[in-house]
């Protein structure tokens, strides 16, 4: 929890925040009172002179400045620190170092009445292969942390290969899934107006971090990544779930999820989106021409 008294003192000694900003930090880190009340039951009054007002907007800003010293203490270790809110993470090659760091950061808890919740600590070792090594172990105040091979910071699945996407790719098309069960009678919808719901609603949950995964994507996360488009499309146009992909593209007349994605954020030409291409290419030439003279065609 917060000490009210320390942030302040930080905020004007070490940050050099004063004048109508500091005022306006210290009326919200100000003692507050609060009250539970239940059907015909109330508590009593409980003064709060610790921790910050839960969901105020300044709450994150608050915490975010009680903690910048924490920062240069833990590079000052040697590890590589980066955060945000209330989320910290540090690493580097060096096993020491980390240990060290997480005698740092239990020291400085100590010192700003804060805990770490060890439970929900976990420690990733990022490695080509093979097993962990006996000595890959970390403890916090004496309680191991948790070694995980897989875990989400950030919203981004993090593989214990470092590079490796593959879970986050499923866990977005989990959740793209997921959403697109709230919109109903998606079949009354013009082709038109379908796409834009796409790009506006579901498409974001793909493309959110993509800029910084899209090098280490490769050609089959590059196809799993169109089937968000095509799957919504085939429901759009009440097709059964195994129609070609390349079909729905055709009678819809839209490009590619991939395609669309590398051109909105204009992202660099990769082996694998090269290959990716190529493999579409080929698919989309072996549509019979038939096709086009369809009734289901404009």
């Amino acid at each position: 929890m917060t000490n009210r008294t320390q942030a302040l003192s930080k905020m004007f000694e070490k940050i050099n925040i004063h004048g109508k900003i500091l005022q306006l930090l210290k009326a919200f880190l100000n003692p507050n009172i609060l009250q539970i009340v239940t059907n015909d039951n109330e508590t009593i009054h409980i003064t709060q002179t610790i921790g910050v007002p839960q969901g105020n907007c300044l709450s994150a800003t608050n915490f975010i400045i009680d903690t910048a010293d924490l920062f240069d203490n833990l590079r000052n270790n040697g590890v590589e620190v980066g955060g945000y809110a209330d989320d910290i993470a540090f690493y580097h090659t060096n096993p020491e170092l980390i240990q060290n760091a997480l005698r740092e950061l239990h020291t400085w808890c100590l010192r700003n009445g804060m805990v770490v919740n060890v439970i929900k600590t976990k420690m990733m070792k990022f490695r080509g292969g093979g097993r962990l090594k006996k000595t890959d172990g970390f403890e916090y105040d004496g309680q191991k942390i948790s070694i995980v091979n897989t875990f989400t910071y950030l919203g981004v699945t993090f593989q214990s290969s470092g590079t490796t996407f593959t879970k986050h790719i499923e866990s977005r098309l989990a959740q793209i899934a997921s959403t697109q069960h709230v919109f109903n009678d998606l079949h009354l919808l013009s082709i038109t107006n379908a796409l834009n719901l796409f790009y506006m609603k579901l498409a974001p949950i793909m493309e959110y971090g993509i800029k910084a995964l899209w090098t280490h994507l490769t050609t089959t996360q590059l196809q799993d990544i169109d089937k968000a488009l095509t799957g919504f499309l085939k429901k759009v146009c009440r097709l059964a779930r195994n129609s070609k992909n390349r079909i729905v593209l055709t009678i819809c007349d839209t490009p590619s999820f991939v395609n669309a994605i590398k051109k909105k954020y204009n992202l660099p030409d990769t082996p694998s989106y090269e290959t990716y291409v190529s493999i579409l290419c080929e698919k989309m030439q072996g549509i019979d021409s038939d096709l086009f003279t369809t009734p289901s065609m404009p």
